[in-house]
């Protein structure tokens, strides 16, 4: 667990010393508990003269070690209330039993009521695997398509960059300039040498014309725009290093591959980030003895759905206030002191009085979608060591609202006509964290997704749910399928009991077993026991339930054959018709993967952009991010076999004179980052390359013939992505 990301956490200094400065908007208040408990008791009024922070500003220095601990009962009532009326509005309308029921089909495995209603009739409670399957399928399809060698997204130019280069009065444009100047001075030049006393005969080239003028500063402008595209696309690439770099760092895909779990599995899938984490990683020391330090890092994590509850009626992130409750040790909550926003008086309370005990706001609640006593921090929640229940929220609130909790006062005004972004953790009545912003780009650090997305409703369709039907009629037509093998497996036998001999009444069979029985003159030479075999009809109950496998093939959109099982038919003999079957298949998970894309993966990666944008001077232009997970769908191996053909079609010296090194060389880079080939390994880079043609041809123009950019160097590449790293960005 971790603290709720903030924007304007990259200038933060810890609370006490300074209110942090906002990024875009209004001022970013960091809000102070004081010790009044009255609700509508304002501070300024309060009989005890309030505490100073060193900056002079009124509130409570929240470092401080030596003040006694801070309570906000009003403020925490608030949060306590909101919970427990969402709980109750999710519970009334049937979503906890519906996140339980998910997750029992995810198992493959019955409901009590169902198993003891299985139990009295006398069947075995087998289960079909049916949702288990599809929903695997699912995960490995989805987790292919977004977490393979190449990233999901990238970070490219907008069409028309702004760089500041091409800006008026920019190098380029002085340089664009000089260059034209230069040239039409040579031609006037070579004209007057050429009528010059002496000169040798032959026409003088005429001075330029206003047209040619034209066209020769267009040809001159095409070059410099190459160049300028050509920088865009470096910076993009640098931007999407330093980007990927925060994300795996921060444990993003990892993350993101608990998220796809329960995509496939409930009703709705929650991803909290970025967050910050305190960290304890391993250093050096300065003479170079191992260390161990703890750093701050923006991290990701999956979140239980059955956790974390919102505003009833929500149909979207922004118009939502999360209420998450949030199991913590106390050795997770010690990483927060320090954590510019935690109260670090609070938090040592907190793990001084329920470090041992432990906190649980309510013992009958149910603890996890895994249900009590299935997830592992509910094996025994009471000892040795407990856990402590954090419930946090966070929403927007206006000002006027704000102003009513007296035990909060605020290190600068209050306006009530505006909306504040809100953040807060509590425990019992004690707040731990508190961030108010009135930043109007702060958003939720929640986002949700649904397997069958709902208009208007955060609270969508599972893929259990949906083949909740199919999975019935199929445990059914299994359970009636072994019953009846198991009981036409042997003959059934009648036996008349009364004229067996002074022997069991039900006797067991046994090879060569002698019977001793009496006679009756009523029968005559009726056999005393007789045998008989039921019927079976497991022929009948295989093919409906192949039937039901096909149902749930149509139900799910997921086809077995996308598994590598299940008959393809006769389409499927040829390479072009399981391609077609395949791409038919396809538009359920591409419909899937836009979901994602907008609802997950985009504000992620934007959020990070943003942040790293703010945080990194040296990174300039104008890109934008860009996700291509729905547009990646079934694309791989055909973009491999175009690259392979544009590099064969390519091979001929007329092409290689027209795409130069560099577009050579980009080819290679592409096709190696297609099959997950390091292409540091296997191609030079472009600066490399430059470097080897400097060396090997000092002062030509390159080997495309074609005239060079502006600032040197060799032919222009045509302008396209270039390969990203994972690395650190200088």
């Amino acid at each position: 667990m971790a603290a709720p990301y903030d924007p304007s956490l990259q200038d933060s200094s810890a609370p006490g010393t300074s209110p942090r400065k906002p990024v875009v908007g209004g001022p970013v208040v960091v809000g102070y508990p004081t010790t009044d408990a009255s609700p509508t008791t304002d501070a300024s009024t309060s009989d005890a003269p309030p505490l100073r922070r060193p900056d002079g500003a009124s509130g409570v220095v929240l470092t401080d070690p030596q003040r006694e601990p801070l309570v906000a009962p009003a403020f925490a009532a608030r949060v306590k209330t909101d919970w427990e009326a969402y709980r109750a509005a999710r519970r009334g309308a049937g979503v906890d039993r519906r996140l339980e029921d998910c997750w029992l089909r995810r198992q493959g495995r019955y409901t009590e009521s169902e198993l003891a209603a299985i139990q009295r009739v006398g069947a075995r409670p087998v289960y079909a695997q049916i949702t288990p399957a599809k929903c695997l399928l699912a995960t490995s399809l989805l987790a292919g398509l977004y977490l393979g060698p190449e990233r999901p997204w990238r970070i490219e130019p907008t069409p028309e960059p702004d760089l500041p280069e091409a800006r008026p009065g920019a190098e380029v444009t002085q340089a664009l300039g000089r260059a034209l100047a230069n040239e039409i001075r040579a031609r006037v030049m070579a004209g007057q040498m050429a009528v010059a006393p002496g000169a040798a005969s032959g026409a003088a080239p005429p001075p330029p014309g206003l047209d040619e003028i034209m066209d020769r500063a267009r040809q001159l402008a095409q070059i410099a725009d190459r160049s300028l595209q050509q920088k865009a696309w470096k910076e993009a690439r640098r931007m999407m290093a330093a980007v990927d770099d925060v994300l795996v760092e921060g444990r993003f895909y990892e993350a993101f591959t608990e998220f796809l779990h329960d995509f496939t599995t409930y009703p709705y899938a929650v991803l909290r980030g970025p967050v910050i984490r305190s960290v304890v990683v391993p250093d050096w020391g300065p003479n170079g003895e191992p260390i161990t330090t703890r750093v701050q890092k923006l991290t990701w994590e999956r979140v239980d759905p059955a956790l974390v509850w919102w505003t009833p009626g929500s149909s979207t992130v922004h118009d939502a206030v999360f209420i998450e409750r949030m199991p913590f040790l106390a050795t997770d909550l010690e990483a927060f002191v320090g954590v510019p926003g935690f109260d670090d008086t609070n938090l040592r309370v907190v793990i001084e009085r329920y470090g041992a005990s432990g906190y649980e706001l309510d013992p009958t609640a149910p603890h996890g979608s895994a249900g009590p006593g299935r997830a592992p921090y509910t094996a025994d929640r009471r000892g040795p060591v407990g856990f402590i229940d954090v419930l946090a929220w966070s929403g927007r609130l206006s000002g006027a609202e704000l102003a009513r909790y007296g035990d909060i006062v605020f290190a600068e005004p209050i306006d009530p006509g505006v909306t504040y972004f809100v953040q807060a953790w509590v425990v019992n009545d004690l707040l731990i964290y508190l961030d108010i912003t009135s930043d109007p780009l702060a958003t939720p650090v929640y986002t949700v997704a649904s397997w069958d997305w709902q208009p208007g409703s955060l609270v969508g369709r599972g893929l259990p749910e949906m083949l909740s039907d199919v999975q019935d009629a199929a445990n059914a037509v299994l359970r009636a399928l072994v019953s009846n093998v198991a009981v036409a497996s042997g003959p059934q036998v009648v036996v008349d009991v009364d004229r067996l001999a002074g022997q069991d009444p039900t006797p067991r069979l046994s090879p060569w077993k002698i019977w001793q029985v009496t006679t009756d003159p009523v029968v005559g030479n009726q056999p005393p026991v007789t045998f008989f075999q039921p019927p079976l009809n497991a022929g009948e109950l295989l093919t409906i339930y192949r039937q039901l496998m096909d149902m749930a093939d149509e139900v799910s959109g997921l086809p077995r054959y996308m598994g590598g099982s299940g008959k393809i038919g006769t389409l499927g003999r040829t390479a072009s018709g399981i391609a077609m079957m395949m791409e038919r298949a396809g538009q359920v998970l591409r419909t899937l993967a836009i979901n994602i894309d907008v609802n997950v993966l985009r504000p992620a990666i934007e959020r990070v952009f943003t942040w790293v944008r703010q945080k990194r001077s040296d990174l300039t232009g104008d890109a934008r991010v860009v996700v291509l997970g729905a547009t990646r769908l079934g694309k791989d191996d055909e973009k491999e076999q175009k690259i392979l053909q544009l590099l064969m079609v390519t091979s001929n010296p007329v092409d290689l004179q027209l795409m130069g090194l560099e577009g050579r060389l980009g080819l290679l880079q592409s096709l190696a980052r297609s099959v997950g080939m390091p292409e540091e390994l296997l191609v030079p880079t472009i600066e490399q390359l430059a470097r080897a043609q400097v060396m090997a041809d000092a002062g030509a123009i390159g080997p495309s013939g074609s005239p060079p950019a502006l600032g040197g160097g060799g032919p222009a590449a045509p302008p396209g992505p270039e390969p990203a790293t994972t690395g650190d960005v200088s």
